[in-house]
């Protein structure tokens, strides 16, 4: 006896859920979105059941709250894939506010990593708009642009901090950019200790 098609949909929208569930259970109770994003595919399922229980036209309204959760789901897993395990970033520190180098140790999904930064502590749940991945050491740099600097802190730790380039020179072949801080001072920086941001990113932190 054949299957309908009505419950080959039921056991592929179970199927998501439990999916779903495997991937957010390490940080389900971090992602806001999970609980939310869960109780909707079990309205779906209820909202078709009933529709098919009344022998009305279901299937018209499948697809459209479906396809836009799928459309969702397949959306943050692109962002998860911008970082990865072993990726070199920096992570601001709440504690002084100041960026480390650091390693992303596991991402848990588009809002949440967990890191080690290179003193060896950890942040097991870190946010990702604290992270800064460093694939930019190379580009070309011009005056106005915003960048990531990196500097010794009060502590005498090396840190990275927020500037924008004010002028480039060059002593003893190497280049030197002059970067004026987030905190109004100036300081010169090479090439390899520069990270280029965009200006909304600069905004934010």
């Amino acid at each position: 006896m054949a299957v309908p098609a009505f419950y080959w949909i039921i056991i592929t929208q179970i199927t998501f859920i439990i999916y779903i569930d495997k991937q957010f259970q390490p940080n389900k109770y971090s992602c806001a979105c999970y609980s939310d994003f869960k109780s909707i595919f079990h309205l779906d399922i209820l909202k078709i059941w009933k529709r098919h229980l009344k022998k009305t036209a279901f299937y018209e309204s499948i697809y459209s709250p479906t396809f836009f959760l799928l459309l969702i789901f397949m959306n943050q897993k692109k962002k998860i894939k911008d970082l990865a395990r072993g990726d070199r970033i920096i992570a601001r520190n709440e504690m002084f506010g100041y960026y480390f180098s650091a390693r992303v140790s596991k991402v848990f999904d588009s809002q949440y990593a967990s890191i080690k930064f290179e003193d060896g502590t950890r942040n097991s749940n870190i946010s990702i708009k604290c992270l800064i991945k460093c694939i930019d050491t190379f580009s070309y740099l011009q005056i106005g642009d915003h960048v990531m600097a990196k500097v010794l802190n009060e502590f005498d730790k090396l840190c990275w901090v927020p500037g924008v380039i004010q002028s480039a020179d060059s002593y003893a072949s190497k280049k030197y950019y002059v970067v004026l801080y987030f905190n109004g001072l100036e300081g010169d920086n090479i090439r390899t200790e520069l990270i280029k941001i965009s200006r909304q990113k600069y905004a934010e932190i």
